[in-house]
Parts: C-alpha cells; structure tokens; sequence
C-alpha cells in the first residue's frame, strides 16, 4: 500500500512539473513574440503571463514614490502669528530637562558635557554697537538693533542735519513707531561706515534719519 502511494505521489509531481514547464515555455514564448512585434499563436490559451515579482527592479522612467512637499514649521506660534503659551511653556521645560542632564553630567563626571555650551563666552560682549564716521565730518551715533522686526534705531543724541555736508533733504517727513511710542521729523539720507562689532568694517551704506 505504502508502494503505491509513493508511486501516486510521484506521478502526481511528474505531472506538476510538467505543468509547470509547460507554463513557463508558453510564457517564454508570448514574450518573445511580443517583443517581435507578432501576437503568440494560443494566446487565448489559460496561460497567463507569468506574475512579476513586487521586489523585482521596475521599469526605467517609471516613477516610484510620493512627493513630500517641505514646509516650515513651527509650533511656538499660532496660525495668526501670536505667541503660543502652551508650546512656549513646553519649551521652557525641555530646555530645563536637558540643563539638568549637563549638571548631572558634569557632577558625575568632574567635566561639562560637550554640547554644554553655557560656559562659552560670546565673542565681542564688549564691543559698543555703534556706528562711526556719519557725514562729513564723521561723527559718531548709537544704534539699537531691535532682532524682532526690521527697524533698527535708537540714537542716543538729536542728529543736526547742518553738521553734515552730505545729507540730501528730500523733502519728506518721517514716522517710525516702536514699542508704543513714535518718532517723528523731517527725513535725510546721509552715507554710514564702519559698524562695528557686526562685521561691515569699512563698508559704506545709506541711512535714513530724522531731525527732532
């Protein structure tokens, strides 16, 4: 008994692969004849292409994927731009938990963290922010730099125009309002250089001032 179903066995296998030969060659052949131009003969047979592999290499030109499109994104504000409490609030808290992972860091080991940065001085802490040789002759003038907007002022001493030889009038008044209050007069351009302590030494540049 065990003899015939060994034999069973096998012709059934013999009979698979056969099967099987003979799918592959039909394949083999309605892609060759593809390829040639020529529609294969029993292209109507139950034989089916045979099934590509989904790991297998694609196509060339065919495009694969999605695109992400990259935009900025920040959680610290709300849509309208104003500050969001919450997020600013978490923030705080994140910088206070790694803070204390350098201090644990330097207690346990007798040495800051290398991405400790607190200690690291700031280089030209002392320098003024001035600008030097306003107008002919130069003389100099402080200037507030104000990082949260576009407007830079803050002149520590009323400005006459008289005392220059190179400021154009051109006729027009000016209003710049800052942190609730404003400042106001009559408008001049007159050539600045030398800002130092932010890297345009010995450049020239236009700037535009009031008179009181």
């Amino acid at each position: 008994m065990t003899y015939f179903r060994r034999l069973a066995r096998h012709s059934i296998w013999r009979t698979l692969e056969k099967l099987r030969s003979s799918y592959r060659f039909l394949s083999a052949m309605n892609k060759f004849r593809d390829v040639m131009g020529e529609k294969a003969p029993g292209s109507e047979t139950p034989f089916p292409s045979e099934p590509q592999d989904a790991a297998a290499p694609q196509p060339a030109g065919e495009k694969i994927g999605i695109a992400i499109p990259l935009t900025k994104r920040s959680g610290l504000v709300n849509a309208d731009g104003t500050a969001n409490k919450d997020a600013l609030e978490a923030e705080v808290e994140a910088l206070k938990a790694i803070r204390q992972v350098f201090d644990n860091y330097e207690k346990n080991t007798g040495r800051k963290h290398p991405s400790d940065m607190r200690g690291v001085e700031r280089r030209g802490a002392g320098d003024p922010l001035t600008w030097t040789d306003e107008g002919q002759p130069a003389k100099p003038i402080t200037v507030d730099f104000d990082t949260g907007s576009s407007n830079n002022h803050g002149h520590t001493i009323q400005w006459d125009p008289s005392s220059s030889s190179t400021p154009p009038d051109p006729g027009q008044s000016i209003s710049l309002p800052h942190d609730g209050a404003t400042v106001s007069g009559e408008q001049h351009t007159d050539t600045v250089s030398n800002l130092s302590g932010v890297g345009f030494m010995g450049m020239d540049s236009d700037c535009r001032v009031g008179k009181h």
